[in-house]
């Protein structure tokens, strides 16, 4: 393996030296293995290079330090330099041939002293000096199954040897996190087919620095994050030479073998101050070293498997729905599970409050006015992004990207190129097909599962109330469509005043005379609609949810006779409601409605009884259902879990029961 590793590496580095005079054909070469102990550098002992063995005179030497961690509060390793340092095997080697020229293992102070035999060292070669330590864990050092770390610095001769520490042959040669850093690098490059000469490299590391002038490398994309993933497996206990992975596509570095690795986690929807465990590998036994947080809210206790592939959590109380973490030692969070919803909790799956657009992950992510939510049977959820003129897809761990649409307009074709025109709502249907209320465009665009965008009713530009053939029908601003369960549309018409039904290629209408300005709708399993009458001007019949029969018989659900704005629980026209925007319906047949200037989400009952689940004043908190608070609630949508996914001002936030 280490003369693999060798290979790799030499190959990366040969082009760029310069053929030179060869040297002396024996010489020992001495250091030390040093670390962040107290005292910090060590003192010389009189007539030596700081940190090194003694020397025979006369006699040419390579001396210097190897450093497993520099001081502390700069990253510095928990795998203590008192274990690395005490019996750590310290090698030079030939990285050309492979070949371990010279090997010795430390004294507990970490000096060491290598003493050639018949080596001539050669211009044009490349060698490292590499420390490498089976660490306890629990058990004997270099036990079989341990874990190893190893450290690593690049040289060549120059009539003296130079290295990534030092231009000036003789003096004393750094091995540390900076260097193994650097020397990680040139291999991961050289893998991906990109050259680094190692002559550029020379004398361009001091202390946890790197000076990339001329070397190809750049200090901020290259060192710091490489350094930081070295130093970060170092505190996992990992080898830091082989734990660092590149992506040339992208220009990425990340962490790879050995980092804790969640594959499930039970019970799916845990509560507050109950426990989670969480399945996978390498979780780290050590208490201390790391802390699982529930979004921002630390775990005070939990406990991992002898064997490292079980993790079991104590959920705090004061926990709510949000991403699972775990803070590694150096500050670096690693996310185990993207979204855990808890029950009785409200959390923010997506959106970071600020109105406009990015792509990303979870709160990292940008909207500008999220009005409904649709999901596809692998629990994915389309936004109807409403001035971003875009349907957006949000993962169940909250990933967010862009899945249809650019500027606005009005365009078929890719999903790459099409355009709408402020959409207000979505549906899916069961093979995957994405429906969006196209407001004002006044049309019912499909997007299939082709990648294709085309127009499944209505015309462009063309607002007016026509039933008939799909193609000829028209709608004027329609709010909202859902699919049912024959995958019939059910659109509000808003502009219209009507519940239409788009079925086998046919526009017809289903409810009519609800009020001057119709909301949502949404079908159920019985073949019901349910819609809400949200507009609180004058005269209008509206904040009412009403129920629509399979033959189109309209009735009022709750809500005021008179239509009036308000906020009341209560049973039938005894419910008051101000601008219920939207609404779904569950499995068992209950409305959830998003009262939008009562800023709550309510539920209605078949028989009518309204109740508030969650919400008070206007406002943007996470938290139990008694604190949460909502800024916007405009959409809701029932997932298939019971979950209720609310579109909340610029933010996509999750309701769990």
């Amino acid at each position: 393996m280490r003369k693999l590793l060798a290979t790799a590496c030499a190959a990366a580095l040969a082009a760029g030296c310069q053929a030179l005079p060869a040297g002396p054909a024996d010489g020992p070469v001495a250091g030390r293995l040093r670390g962040p102990e107290a005292g910090w550098p060590l003192q010389a002992k009189t007539g030596q290079a700081e940190g090194a063995a003694a020397v025979p005179a006369g006699a040419p030497s390579l001396t210097g330090m190897v450093d497993f961690g520099p001081p502390a509060g700069r990253f510095r390793g928990q795998a203590l330099i008192t274990e690395v340092a005490n019996a750590a095997t310290v090698s030079l080697i030939d990285a050309v041939a492979g070949n371990t020229v010279a090997s010795s293992v430390t004294e507990a102070s970490g000096a060491f002293v290598l003493t050639f035999g018949s080596f001539t060292p050669q211009a044009n070669t490349t060698y490292m000096i590499e420390a490498v330590k089976g660490l306890a864990m629990g058990g004997a050092p270099n036990r079989p199954g341990a874990a190893v770390v190893r450290v690593r610095t690049l040289l060549l001769w120059d009539g003296g040897w130079k290295s990534l520490t030092n231009t000036t042959p003789g003096v004393g040669i750094n091995v540390s996190l900076a260097t193994t850093a650097i020397a990680t690098i040139v291999s991961l490059k050289q893998s991906a087919g990109q050259s680094v000469a190692l002559a550029s490299l020379i004398g361009k590391v001091s202390g946890a620095t790197f000076a990339d002038a001329g070397t190809g490398l750049g200090a901020t994309t290259d060192f710091a994050p490489v350094l930081t993933l070295v130093s970060n497996a170092l505190t996992l206990d990992q080898d830091p030479v082989g734990s660092v992975a590149f992506d040339a596509s992208k220009g990425q570095y990340r962490l790879t073998t050995g980092a804790p690795i969640v594959l499930a986690h039970s019970p799916a929807i845990p509560v507050p101050g109950g426990t989670l465990t969480l399945k996978g590998a390498n979780f780290d036994a050590v208490v201390g070293r790391g802390t699982y947080f529930f979004g921002a809210v630390p775990a005070a206790t939990w406990s991992v498997s002898a064997d490292r592939t079980t993790a079991t959590v104590a959920i705090p109380a004061s926990a709510y729905s949000a991403p699972v973490t775990l803070m590694q030692p150096g500050g670096v969070r690693q996310t185990l599970v993207g979204f855990l919803k808890l029950k009785g909790t409200v959390g923010t799956l997506a959106g970071d409050g600020t109105a406009g657009f990015r792509d990303g992950e979870g709160t990292q992510a940008r909207f500008n006015f999220p009005l409904r939510l649709a999901f596809d049977a692998a629990g994915n959820a389309y936004v109807a992004d409403h001035w971003n003129h875009r349907i957006r897809k949000i993962t169940p761990q909250g990933m967010v990207s862009t899945y249809a649409g650019t500027t606005e307009g009005f365009s078929n074709g890719s999903v790459a190129t099409a355009q709408f025109d402020n959409p207000y709502g979505v549906g899916v249907d069961a093979a995957g097909n994405v429906y969006v209320a196209d407001w004002q465009n006044h049309c019912i665009r499909k997007i299939g599962t082709d990648g294709q965008v085309t127009t499944a009713a209505g015309g462009p530009d063309l607002p007016d109330f026509v039933d008939g053939p799909a193609a000829s029908a028209r709608f004027n601003s329609p709010f909202s469509v859902n699919v049912n369960a024959n995958g019939d549309l059910i659109v509000a018409d808003r502009g219209n005043a009507r519940v239409r039904k788009i079925s086998g290629g046919n526009v017809t209408t289903l409810a009519s005379g609800l009020s001057p300005m119709a909301g949502a709708v949404w079908a159920d399993a019985a073949g019901n609609a349910y819609a809400t009458t949200s507009d609180n001007s004058v005269g209008s019949i509206n904040n009412r949810i009403w129920r629509i029969t399979a033959a189109g018989a309209a009735s009022l659900l709750a809500g005021s006779a008179t239509g009036a704005a308000g906020y009341a629980d209560g049973s039938g026209t005894g419910a008051l409601f101000s601008e219920p925007y939207d609404l779904s319906v569950d499995a068992a047949g209950n409305a959830i409605v998003a009262d939008l200037r009562n800023y709550r989400i309510r539920r209605v009952t078949p028989a009518g009884v309204a109740s508030t689940i969650t919400g008070d004043v206007a406002g943007f908190r996470d938290g139990n259902y008694g604190s949460a608070l909502f800024e916007a609630p405009f959409g809701v949508t029932v997932h298939p879990d019971g979950s209720l996914y609310i579109c909340d001002g610029q933010r996509i936030r999750v309701v769990t029961p």
